[in-house]
């Protein structure tokens, strides 16, 4: 039973090599966009619907009746993420693939602007932490740092970091 855990990581995986072939030069972009993004979102989105409701496999906590209607609708989207079942599989990859679908047209260097956010953020960061008045070396992660609850407290409020 516990070999039925992989399958997730399995289909994850192969979407992965799958989809950097739908991403090579000279792959058709409307070939893309409508049938696979879109086939492969309403499928996973259909899968996610047949698997949660049958509530054999799929997640570790199964479904069950709540006091209310929206607990129970609450219920059924809340998957456990470790070890990740195929239904939690399933819903986090929906609104990755539904966001390639929707920015299919536009044109932009991904890469570089996944960089460049990576840099401005920590540039924000190391600003803040001179705001205030905090030591900059407690960026930097030590094995002594991570093994100490020393950095308990530490960080931004997630109002912040939305922000941000």
């Amino acid at each position: 039973m516990e070999y039925i855990i992989l399958i997730p990581r399995i289909i994850v995986t192969t979407l992965g090599h799958c989809f950097g072939h739908f991403y090579r030069k000279g792959f058709d972009p409307a070939l893309r966009k409508t049938v696979i993004l879109l086939y492969i979102e309403l499928g996973s989105v259909g899968l996610f619907f047949v698997i949660r409701s049958i509530n054999i496999y799929g997640d570790l906590t199964p479904l069950t009746t709540q006091s209310t209607h929206i607990k129970t609708i609450m219920s059924f989207f809340k998957v456990t993420k470790y070890p990740p079942y195929l239904a939690y599989a399933l819903i986090t990859l929906e609104p990755a693939i539904l966001f390639l679908y929707g920015i299919e047209s536009v044109k932009n260097k991904s890469l570089f602007y996944y960089f460049r956010h990576v840099f401005l953020i920590h540039i924000l960061a190391i600003i803040g932490i001179h705001i205030f008045d905090e030591d900059s070396k407690n960026m930097i992660l030590t094995y002594k740092a991570f093994r100490s609850a020393s950095l308990l407290n530490y960080g931004y409020f997630l109002f912040t970091v939305y922000m941000v």
